[in-house]
């Protein structure tokens, strides 16, 4: 399992809160635990289209993503992935980021970035004493 933050998290850098692996800091770590333990599947839970495609090209089949929407993100408007404008209700929008947060306790690693979905997935994980392999970066504060 992989939570990779992208989009406004990455791009405006928020004060005080935890500087983002890119994506080929991620991918390298998932070609690391592959090699490992022998994964076969990578879930990959992320907002941002872009780390999506590059995920795909390097891992194509073994990918599986949660039935969600995703957020084409390119900088340039300055908004936050809250303020871009979907038909879902913003309860809709939390429900389907917390299935998809959850649905790594179901996995059998896990690779993450520091983030507040990521220490909620913590506080509500079963099985974070169980995973075969797990990462978790922690790079610092923007």
């Amino acid at each position: 399992g992989v939570s990779c933050r992208g989009t406004d998290y990455v791009a405006m850098r928020p004060k005080d809160h935890p500087v983002q692996p890119s994506p080929e800091q991620v991918i390298a770590k998932v070609q690391e635990a592959i090699a490992l333990k022998n994964f076969e599947y990578i879930y990959l839970t992320t907002e941002d289209v872009n780390i999506i495609k590059k995920f795909q090209k390097v891992f194509g089949d073994m990918l599986i993503l949660p039935n969600q929407k995703y957020v084409k993100f390119d900088g340039s408007a300055g908004l936050w992935v809250t303020e871009y404008s979907t038909k879902q209700s913003k309860y809709e929008q939390g429900l389907e980021y917390i299935v998809a947060k959850l649905l790594l306790d179901e996995c059998s690693g896990l690779i993450a970035s520091l983030t507040s979905g990521i220490r909620s997935f913590m506080c509500l994980s079963k099985n974070w004493n169980n995973f075969k392999y797990k990462y978790i970066f922690d790079l610092g504060r923007y």
